[in-house]
């Protein structure tokens, strides 16, 4: 019944004889609701098994990534010397103020656990995340998932089928987006107090 359904469908939008119709059909078929739609290799080939996407949307992605030779980078030290983080500010409302402020239509990483989760169960995670984050900063170690990352191509626009149309997002664990987040807010009070 599909299959018989598809071209009965085109055959009404081809003889309604109305162009809105027909560029609304054209257009639902070369858009993708759902995943990555089909996409168009070096050699002009339709790729469409999603483990062949992903071999060459990786394809693509791998060189615009930097392997990590150990080096830590040189940067501009925006405060001097004798400026230095001691301590993290991880109390329980520190991270009740980065917990009401997360964007809850965000992907979750790794841990399946998703944005909108921790804001609503905010005051009961609060006090564990707190102590959680203590932790860590006692023993200068994350937890090993906290490591990783899921690289998921997103959209940017133009054909679907054309693979540098998209672009790579790392979608980390949000417990370590809410550690990052008290951080980097601890760092940036240090900066007006050295005149930078």
């Amino acid at each position: 019944m599909i299959q018989k359904h598809e071209p009965a469908k085109k055959v009404k939008v081809i003889s309604a004889d109305n162009i809105g119709s027909f560029y609304k059909f054209v257009n639902n078929r070369l858009t993708c609701s759902s995943g990555i739609a089909t996409l168009i290799d070096n050699a002009g080939n339709a790729v469409t098994t999603d483990t062949n996407k992903a071999e060459l949307l990786n394809q693509y992605f791998g060189p615009v990534c930097t392997k990590d030779d150990g080096q830590l980078p040189y940067f501009n030290q925006a405060t001097p010397d004798d400026v230095k983080l001691n301590s993290v500010d991880f109390s329980i409302n520190a991270v009740l103020r980065v917990l009401k402020k997360l964007k809850t239509k965000s992907a979750p990483g790794p841990d399946k656990l998703t944005p909108v989760l921790y804001q609503n169960l905010s005051s009961s995670l609060a006090e564990p995340l707190s102590l959680s984050f203590v932790s860590c900063q006692s023993v200068d170690k994350i937890p090993d998932e906290w490591h990783s990352a899921i690289v998921t191509p997103l959209y940017k626009g133009g054909i679907s089928s054309v693979v540098s149309n998209y672009r790579p997002v790392s979608l980390s664990c949000v417990a370590c987006k809410i550690m990052e987040c008290i951080i980097t807010s601890d760092m940036l009070t240090l900066i007006p107090a050295s005149g930078g």
